[in-house]
C-alpha cells in the first residue's frame, strides 16, 4: 500500500499557517505481538513501576468539574462574557479553578490526562491504528466557491430542466414540533409548476411589514406571482419565479396569492429575498427530522443567524425554512435557500480500511486496552496493563496569576478546512481535495486522498499572562458566548505520579519507555490540558524505572522486620532502559520490513519535529504558528493573502492556502515517498529533528544481539539549514549535548 502524500513543499504564496499540524498516516499497521491472559504473571514478561516527576514549561490549565452541590447551586447559570461579570467571585472561582485534590486543595493532574497523552504517542509511534476519527457528517456551503468543491455544492442544488436551463432542486416548508420530534410541512406547491416560493426583490418590499404572529421571523403578505423567467448562471440560464407584494388584501384582487415573506440576512451583491407559499394542509405530508439532524444543526449555527432569527435558528414552531430531499429521503434544511449541505461522506471514510482493521491488535491496545464498537461476539474487549496515577503537586500556590484570566477564544477544530486536513497534491483552488472528493481505496488515482494523520500543536516556548489573556473585553462584541475563564498553573511547577504496569514484553516497555525518554530531553516538550493552540500545556517529565521481581515477591513475606517484600530492588540502569527501547524500535524496524535508524522514518521526524521545544522563539516562529483570521488588519506585521480592494482587513482563509508538513515548517528536508518503502522517507540522511537524544553521535542504539545497518549521521552539530529569514540552528536539526541522568 502506498498512500497518497502531502505536498513536500509549499510555495509561499499559497502557504497557510497553524498552531497544529499533522504526523502522517502509517503505510501499514505493526501488529502487537499477543498479549498474555490478565489471570497471572509470567516469567517472561515484565512487571514494575515508574516514578514520574512532571515539570510544567508552560502554563497548564486542567478544569476540575463542579461539586454536587455546586452544581445544584449555580452549575446551569450561563458563563458566557455578559453574565461572567453578574456572578459572584465565588461562581466565578469554582467554575474557572484547576483540577485538586479535595483534601490537600492542591493542584492535581488527573492520570486519565497523562494516560490519553501517553497513549497518542505510542500509536504514532508504534505504527498504530487510526480509529478514533469522526464518522459523523459534515457540514458545509459553498455558494462562491471556485473549487471543485463550490461545483459540488451547486450541482446538489440544481435540476436540470432543460439544454443549458437548470431551476432550484430544495423546497420550502415549515418547521413543527410534535411529540415525536421535529417535522417539516411541506409549503404548498404553485399550481404552474409546482414550485413552493418565489424570489423579490429587495428594492420592491415594502417597509412596513407586520411580524406575523403565527410565523416566526416572517410576515404575511399578498403577492403577485410572476412568471418564471432565466438569469444568467455559470453553467447556463437559470429558471427562476419573482413576486411582488401588493399593499391589498385578496379580496380586492383575485389575482393575489398568500404567502409569507422571509429575510434570510446578509450577504455580499445580495439583492433578493424570498416568499413562501402557505403550508400544506395535511399533516401527513409532513418529513420527519432525524435527531442527528437536528444536533448537526444546533452545531452549526452562528452567531449571525442567532442575531437574525433567535438562539434556536429555524427550531421553532411554523418557523420557514428551506429543505433538500435526495433519494427520497431529507438531506438537511435551512434558513436560506443556499444552506449548508451535509458531506456524503465522514473524515472517517478518508481513513483506508487497511488502517482501521478491528481484527488487527496494535501496540496502543495491546498496552493499553480497548473496547471495540458495537457488541461483538468475540474480541469485544481487553483490559490495559498500564495504570497511571493522578499528578500531585505539594504546593498549593503554583498559579500563574492571582486571578483568573480570561483567555483568547479557542473553539472546536474545523475539519471542514479541508485544504488542512486532507492530503493534498496541489495547491491550485480548483485542484483541492475536499470531502465531496473521493476517498483513497488502495488503488491508484490522483484524485484520491486520505486524512492528514495524527493532529499535534506547536510549542510556543513559556508564556505569560499578557500572551494569554484577550485583550480589551469592554471592546468586544463578538463572540461573547465563547469566552471563559480560567486559573492555570504557570511554568514550573513540579508534579509526582507513577506509572504501574503488569505482564509486559521488551517491546511494549520499551513503546513506553520511548516516550518517557524523548519527554525528559531538553529538547523536546510533550503536551496536555487546555489551552495548546495559545502555547499552554508544555510539560516535561523525568523518569525512573523499577522491576518487580515476582517470585520473591510472593515467596518472601517481610523484606525485614519493618516492611513488606515488595519485590523491588535498585532502579534499572540507563543502559538496560536503552536495550528496552531498542528492542521496541527494532521490532517496528523489522515488521515495516526496514533497515537504518528508527527515528531517520519520515513519520518519527514529523512527531520529532513537533514535540521541539524552544524557551525563546523569534517573531518569525511565533508567525508560523499562529491561528489565521478571517478580519486580519491588512497592515499587520504578518498577513496571509491580500486585502481586496478598498478593504481594510484580509481574510486569511479565502484563497484556500495550503498547510505544509511540519518538516517544511522546520526547514527540514522533506523529499517524500523511498521508492522501496514510503515509511522510510530520506532514511538515508539529511537534516533530522534530532534522531537520537540519547546517542548525540548518531550511531544505532541497538539490542546486544542485533545491529542495525544503514544509519548514516546526520549534520554535525549547530550546522542546520537557514531558513527564509536567515535563522540558522534550528534545534529540531542540532544534535544536544547526551542529558545527565
Amino acid at each position: 500500500m502506498s498512500l497518497p502524500k502531502h505536498l513536500s513543499n509549499v510555495p509561499p504564496n499559497r502557504k497557510a499557517v497553524a498552531p497544529y499540524n499533522f504526523i502522517e498516516l502509517p503505510e501499514q499497521v505493526v501488529p502487537a505481538p499477543a498479549p498474555p491472559d490478565h489471570d497471572r504473571y509470567y516469567g517472561d514478561h515484565l512487571t514494575g513501576k515508574i516514578e514520574c516527576t512532571l515539570t510544567t514549561a508552560s502554563p497548564v490549565y486542567i478544569r476540575c468539574g463542579l461539586s454536587t452541590d455546586d452544581y445544584k447551586a449555580f452549575g446551569d447559570k450561563s458563563c458566557n462574557l455578559d453574565d461572567l461579570d453578574k456572578l459572584s467571585r465565588e461562581e466565578r472561582n469554582r467554575r474557572s479553578d484547576f483540577f485538586r485534590n479535595p483534601e490537600t486543595a492542591c493542584p492535581t493532574i488527573p492520570g486519565s490526562s497523562i494516560r490519553g497523552m501517553l497513549r497518542t504517542l505510542v500509536e504514532i509511534i508504534s505504527f498504530s491504528k487510526i480509529e478514533r476519527v469522526t464518522d459523523s457528517g459534515l457540514v458545509y456551503r459553498a455558494v462562491g466557491d471556485t473549487t471543485s468543491l463550490g461545483d459540488s455544492y451547486r450541482e446538489r442544488l440544481l435540476k436540470e430542466e432543460g439544454q443549458m436551463t437548470y431551476s432550484f432542486l430544495m423546497q420550502a416548508g415549515y418547521m413543527q414540533e410534535t411529540p415525536q420530534g421535529w417535522r417539516i410541512r411541506p409549503a404548498q406547491k404553485n399550481k404552474i409548476d409546482g414550485t413552493s416560493f418565489s424570489r423579490i426583490e429587495q428594492s420592491i418590499i415594502p417597509s412596513a411589514l407586520e411580524p406575523s404572529s403565527k410565523f416566526p421571523n416572517a410576515s404575511q403578505v399578498f403577492v403577485e406571482i410572476e412568471p418564471a423567467r432565466n438569469r444568467p448562471h455559470r453553467k447556463g440560464e437559470l429558471k427562476l419565479h419573482y413576486a411582488k407584494v401588493k399593499q391589498a388584501s385578496k379580496e380586492d384582487n383575485s389575482t393575489l396569492q398568500e404567502g409569507v415573506f422571509i429575510k434570510t440576512g446578509w450577504a455580499p451583491r445580495k439583492h433578493m429575498e424570498f416568499v413562501l407559499n402557505l403550508p400544506e394542509n395535511d399533516s401527513k405530508t409532513e418529513i420527519l427530522i432525524p435527531d442527528e439532524f437536528i444536533q448537526k444543526y444546533r452545531e452549526q449555527i452562528t452567531q449571525g443567524q442567532e442575531k437574525l432569527l433567535g438562539k434556536n435558528g429555524v427550531l421553532q414552531h411554523n418557523h420557514p425554512v428551506f429543505y433538500l430531499i435526495e433519494e427520497e429521503r431529507l438531506t438537511f434544511f435551512g434558513h436560506a435557500m443556499m444552506f449548508r449541505l451535509p458531506y456524503q461522506l465522514s473524515p472517517l471514510d478518508f481513513v483506508p480500511e487497511e488502517l482501521k482493521d478491528t481484527s488487527i491488535l496494535d501496540f496502543a491496545e495491546a498496552i493499553f486496552g480497548y473496547v471495540r464498537g458495537g457488541k461483538q461476539q468475540t474480541d469485544q474487549s481487553y483490559a490495559g496493563r498500564v495504570f497511571i496515577s493522578d499528578a500531585q503537586s505539594e504546593n498549593p500556590n503554583s498559579w500563574l496569576s492571582t486571578s483568573t484570566v480570561k483567555p483568547q477564544i479557542l473553539g472546536s477544530p474545523k475539519p471542514t478546512t479541508f485544504q488542512h486536513y486532507l492530503v493534498q497534491n496541489s495547491t491550485k483552488k480548483e485542484e483541492l481535495q475536499h470531502y465531496a472528493g473521493e476517498p483513497y481505496s488502495n488503488s491508484e488515482g490522483e484524485t484520491k486522498t486520505v486524512i492528514r494523520g495524527h493532529k499535534l500543536y506547536w510549542h510556543k516556548g513559556d508564556r505569560t499572562v499578557d500572551q494569554l489573556r484577550e485583550g480589551d473585553l469592554s471592546k468586544l462584541t463578538k463572540a461573547k458566548k465563547q469566552y471563559t475563564e480560567i486559573k492555570p498553573v504557570k511554568s514550573g511547577v513540579t508534579f509526582n505520579f507513577q506509572v504501574s504496569f503488569e505482564n509486559l514484553n521488551t517491546s511494549e516497555l520499551g513503546a513506553i519507555l520511548w516516550v518517557l525518554d524523548i519527554a525528559h530531553h531538553e529538547k523536546y516538550r510533550l503536551s496536555l490540558g487546555m489551552g495548546k493552540p495559545l502555547g499552554m500545556g508544555a510539560v516535561k517529565i523525568e523518569h525512573q524505572l523499577y522491576l518487580s521481581d515476582r517470585s520473591k515477591r510472593y515467596t518472601t513475606v517481610f523484606k525485614n522486620e519493618n516492611s513488606w517484600e515488595t519485590g523491588y530492588s535498585n532502579p534499572v540502569t540507563s543502559d538496560e532502559e536503552t536495550n528496552y527501547i531498542a528492542a521496541f524500535e527494532n521490532f517496528i524496524l523489522q515488521s515495516l520490513g526496514i533497515t537504518g535508524s528508527f527515528k531517520e522514518l519520515r513519520r518519527i521526524k514529523m512527531l520529532l519535529a513537533m514535540l521541539t521545544w524552544k524557551e525563546n522563539l523569534s517573531q518569525a516562529e511565533l508567525d508560523e504558528r499562529r491561528y489565521m483570521e478571517i478580519e486580519r488588519d491588512k497592515n499587520a506585521r504578518h498577513i496571509i493573502g491580500r486585502p481586496k480592494p478598498g478593504k481594510d482587513t484580509v481574510n486569511e482563509y479565502a484563497d484556500r492556502p495550503v498547510l505544509p508538513t511540519p518538516l517544511q515548517i522546520i526547514g527540514c528536508d522533506d523529499d517524500g515517498d523511498d521508492d522501496n518503502n514510503p515509511n522510510a522517507g530520506n532514511s538515508g540522511g539529511g537534516n533530522s529533528p534530532n534522531p537520537n537524544p540519547r546517542n548525540p553521535r548518531g550511531s544505532d542504539r541497538s539490542s546486544p544481539k542485533q545491529k542495525l545497518k544503514g544509519n548514516i549521521e546526520v549534520q554535525k552539530r549547530g550546522e542546520g539549514r537557514k531558513d527564509s529569514d536567515g535563522r540558522a540552528n534550528n534545534p529540531a536539526l542540532q544534535r544536544p549535548p547526551k542529558p545527565k541522568r
